[in-house]
């Protein structure tokens, strides 16, 4: 009995090794795939035309835009630099560069709204997945009153550019 349990304690107090496992290791997990900064603009709106009465000459000429820009990754500097009124053929009609002020939208807003109620200063920085709904409204040059087909806008940011074109709402009517 003595050596039973002296056999027992001597187990007990034996460090145990660990026993082989029979399943294969699991590979280390995959790293996160880089995140590709691009910034994707879809059109919501576009309308331009002119602004109080008319006058001779060419009267000067205004724009009003809203887009949706959609980031994966958080990226910085986003901003208006250019706006284009095109006619049938792609020629450019007026436009204006930049940076153009951006406005994001807190409340929503009908396709032909360019008023800044309801909406804050853009800084330019979108978070990672995200989506913001932005306004822009600015002088285009030159003046007077083409008849535009499509507008074309392109935005910048650090690391890149987006274009955006569609169909151009307008001339709005003037008093």
């Amino acid at each position: 009995m003595r050596l039973f349990v002296a056999s027992l304690v001597a187990l007990a107090c034996t460090p145990s090794t660990p026993r082989a496992s029979h399943r294969p290791a699991s590979p280390p997990p995959a790293a996160p795939p880089a995140c590709v900064q691009a910034v994707v603009v879809t059109h919501r709106a576009f309308g331009y035309g002119g602004v109080g009465p008319s006058v001779p000459g060419a009267p000067p000429l205004f724009f009003g835009l809203r887009v949706e820009a959609s980031a994966a990754c958080a990226l910085r500097g986003l901003r208006l630099a250019r706006v284009e009124l095109l006619d049938a053929h792609g020629a450019v009609l007026a436009s204006t560069a930049g940076p153009l002020a951006l406005r994001a939208e807190t409340r929503p807003h009908g396709p032909g709204d360019y008023g800044d109620e309801g909406t804050a200063a853009f800084d330019g920085a979108l978070s990672a997945s995200s989506t913001v709904r932005l306004l822009a409204r600015e002088r285009l040059a030159p003046g007077g009153t083409p008849t535009a087909l499509r507008y074309r806008a392109t935005f910048v940011y650090e690391g890149g550019e987006a274009r955006v074109e569609g169909p151009a709402e307008g001339p709005w009517a003037t008093a």
